[in-house]
């Protein structure tokens, strides 16, 4: 599933994401010599799968947004606390969880310069 090769002093590291919110993890080992009989290092590597929204707005202008997680994605949590690695250009209005159905919260996402830009939200059970 996971294929690595090495360019030079770099790692590079091919693999197919899962789907969210499905973590993929597997352990890269660093040996000292190519027989493989001295284990330098192992690092776990965990791959988080995300979902993916889009907007379009002018500079200036704001719009709100609402946004659902499956049952699957909030996997039992009774509240969440949410995040934004942008808080000057999305902001979490509210959020509210329903165990049964998942989890909704609103945001307001405001363009604040010119060009793409890409914010990451987080929910997190807080518990």
């Amino acid at each position: 599933d996971a294929h690595i090769s090495r360019r030079g002093e770099e790692l590079l590291l091919r693999l197919m994401t899962p789907q969210s919110p499905q973590v993929r993890a597997l352990f890269v080992a660093f040996y000292a010599d190519v027989h493989f009989t001295r284990c330098l290092a192992v690092h776990l590597v965990e791959v988080q799968g995300m979902r993916s929204e889009y907007v379009k707005l002018l500079v200036g202008q704001s719009v709100d947004r609402i946004v659902n997680l499956l049952p699957a994605d909030v996997q039992g949590a009774s509240a969440i606390s949410m995040y934004t690695s942008h808080p000057e250009q999305v902001i979490v209005q509210q959020a509210a969880v329903d165990p049964s159905f998942g989890a909704r919260f609103a945001v307001t996402v405001t363009a604040t310069r010119m060009g793409q830009s890409c914010c990451r939200l987080h929910a997190v059970d807080p518990a």
